[in-house]
């Protein structure tokens, strides 16, 4: 139990030093752990004050690892300094609290029962956040980048991803996805730089899961403005992406906010608002060159109902890639039901590269919409 004045956790020598024993702390508490050191906190941890986790040696790396689901059911702060690195079981029982990283690095390692992960806010200022395994921070988390680095090596589901003043970035491994939303339908702003390291994607024609990609997922809302990302692809399973930023186009080559290829559709058979839907912002001249696939529902079925248009209230938005109706040209696979094309009260969008079919079903319809 600390409860004292400035209570304090310290590792003087190198190797794994392992606290079994419940832990429940009562004031501000610093674990302070050396180069090659290592604190397991095996037991419960209840905490209503801060976490400050330092490497008193400076240099090189040191860890603490809480390997309970419910280690931060009550903390208000874990700030994680520099050299030094903090290991998180699933969050499944966090609270309002807040992981500040500030030059250390923080990794999601659960394996299991992350799904259902509690909320709690995670802030990176500097240094770097990752996973271990597939949703290891817990899928309710929200992520505020002021800078560092986010790396997924292993596919991740954020409720909300955001930034405040100088955005950090955003990098994906192949093989995994970035996925943004979650069942608490948040909505978010993220204008930092998402890269996509290698070319390793495979699009789930069930799910439009897209890996070593950034998907949108849930019926909130995620603007993005950054002008230099460069994921392969961008999936929109539901809710709606707002395109908020120019793209460039080099010698063939795309940055921009949904990336360098092309952003997958799917819905789950519902029509904007409710669906999934790709919008460029209410800004005039605004235009995206990557190509746009209606692709199927969630769930695999034909019932797809995709929207992409302009929220734009006076001017032209202009969509100049193609829009590609169906990803997949067999069976059920891939197949749209209606793919909506909108504009907003006062404004035009104009698409001017081509509409392809891409399916052996002659079922995909186009429905023009007044998006108002």
């Amino acid at each position: 139990d600390l409860s004292g004045t400035a209570p304090v956790i310290q590792q003087s020598a190198a190797g794994v030093f392992t606290i079994s024993a419940p832990v429940t702390i009562a004031q501000d508490t610093a674990i302070s752990v050396v180069n090659g050191g290592e604190i397991d906190f095996s037991g419960a941890l209840t905490s209503s004050d801060a976490l400050n986790i330092t490497n008193s040696t400076g240099s090189g790396n040191a860890t603490v690892k809480f390997l309970q689901a419910n280690s931060f059911a009550s903390a208000t702060n874990v700030n994680v300094s520099t050299f030094a690195t903090l290991n998180v079981n699933a969050l499944n029982a966090w609270g309002a609290g807040t992981i500040n990283i500030n030059g250390g690095t923080v990794t999601g390692t659960a394996t299991t029962g992350a799904t259902t992960g509690g909320a709690g806010l995670i802030t990176v200022n500097s240094g770097t956040l990752t996973t271990t395994s597939t949703d290891g921070l817990g899928s309710l988390v929200q992520v505020n980048m002021t800078g560092g680095t986010f790396a997924v090596t292993a596919s991740q589901r954020i409720s909300t991803l955001t930034d405040t003043g100088t955005a950090g970035t955003i990098q994906t491994q192949p093989g995994a996805a970035v996925i943004v939303g979650s069942t608490d339908n948040l909505s978010s702003t993220f204008n930092g730089v998402i890269n996509e390291i290698n070319t390793s994607l495979a699009v789930g024609l069930r799910s439009n899961s897209l890996k070593g990609a950034f998907d949108h997922f849930g019926t909130g809302t995620l603007t993005l403005t950054g002008t230099t990302n460069n994921q392969l692809a961008t999936g929109i399973v539901e809710g709606t992406i707002i395109v908020a930023g120019n793209s460039t186009v080099t010698n063939g080559a795309i940055l921009g906010p949904v990336g360098s290829d092309f952003v997958m559709l799917g819905s789950n058979g519902a029509v904007y608002p409710a669906g999934s839907a790709l919008l460029l912002d209410n800004t005039p001249g605004r235009s995206l060159p990557n190509t746009v696939y209606f692709g199927s529902g969630a769930s695999g079925t034909a019932g797809a109902n995709s929207t992409a248009g302009g929220l734009n209230t006076s001017g032209t938005d202009t969509f100049s890639g193609d829009i590609v109706l169906g990803s997949s040209n067999t069976g059920s696979f891939g197949l749209t039901a209606l793919a909506y094309l909108g504009a907003t009260d006062g404004g035009e969008v104009d698409f001017t590269g081509n509409i392809v079919a891409n399916h052996d079903h002659p079922h995909t319809g186009i429905i023009v919409n007044n998006l108002t």
